[in-house]
């Protein structure tokens, strides 16, 4: 295969730092963005928010030589095409193929990332939507870990419902192919790991890991947005959220996909597995 120019947005976060250090394992030139970044060398200072900082401090005869682009949406905003919009744009006009992260319950011209696939089906060539259901870092990385250590707690508005949670280091291997082989079909794809499992059903995992008692707490949809503005978020993303766990309440993410072992030639982990790798996370 032969070595690509790739940009990739994100590049000091989850599921972005797994990405870049995967293509470049495998030799191909990387532009790592993130807010937290100085323009040097490669790594350069990126902020949807912040039109002057598109151009990553590099020549319009560079960026006519780069191929693809891996595109994470900022967090916390939830009408996200107006902010997306200028630096999509940007990477259209120098054919660049885009390769989004949305989310398996997020369908094209819905909230969040939908609007955005819907825009990139509607205006670039070539295109990838990348749609992976939840995270298991989100337990041992994000927003579960506090109450995990706190609290013995996990809290959601999913009831019994099963999700097929995926591993992000999938999820980068999945993108990096994506991103590397413009001879896969262009569209969105639905990710999971390999088994659908309920909220209870991980905590229980975890408990069996750690030797610690750790409980599902099932809240509903308006306790878990207070719930999550109480952390932080803005009541209309705080919202969203939660509207996305009553998806999953009534059976919307109990699914697993061959994806990752089509497009990767692995089997996807699972969540014991990860949960034995982590364990010392919930210490």
């Amino acid at each position: 295969m032969n070595k690509k120019k790739v940009i990739v947005t994100g590049a000091s976060g989850k599921t972005g730092s797994r990405l870049a250090a995967q293509l470049e394992t495998e030799s191909h030139q990387v532009y790592r963005l993130s807010r937290s970044y100085q323009n040097v060398g490669r790594k350069c200072y990126f902020q949807w928010e912040e039109p002057t900082s598109h151009d990553l401090g590099i020549s319009a005869e560079e960026w006519q030589e780069i191929d693809a682009a891996y595109l994470l949406a900022p967090s916390g905003v939830f009408d996200l095409m107006p902010v997306m919009k200028p630096f999509i744009d940007k990477l259209l006009k120098n054919d660049i193929i885009p390769v989004l992260l949305s989310a398996s319950s997020l369908e094209k011209g819905g909230p969040f990332m939908g609007a955005v696939h819907e825009y990139l089906e509607q205006n670039a060539s070539h295109w990838y939507v990348v749609r992976p259901s939840w995270f298991m870092q989100n337990f041992s990385e994000q927003q579960h870990l506090p109450t995990i250590r706190n609290e013995g707690k996990i809290y959601s508005a999913t009831n019994d419902a099963n999700v097929g949670f995926i591993n992000a280091d999938d999820i980068a291997a999945v993108v990096a192919r994506l991103l590397t082989d413009p001879s896969i079909e262009k569209g969105d794809y639905i990710i999971t790991g390999p088994e659908a499992i309920s909220y209870d059903t991980v905590a229980r995992i975890i408990s069996e890991t750690t030797g610690k008692p750790i409980r599902h707490e099932k809240l509903s949809e308006t306790q878990l947005s207070e719930f999550h503005q109480k952390g932080g978020l803005p009541k209309k993303y705080a919202d969203g959220l939660a509207a996305m766990d009553t998806l999953i309440a009534t059976g919307s993410e109990n699914r697993t996909t061959e994806w990752v072992e089509k497009l990767t030639d692995r089997t996807p982990i699972s969540f014991a597995e990860f949960a034995h790798a982590n364990r010392l996370a919930w210490q």
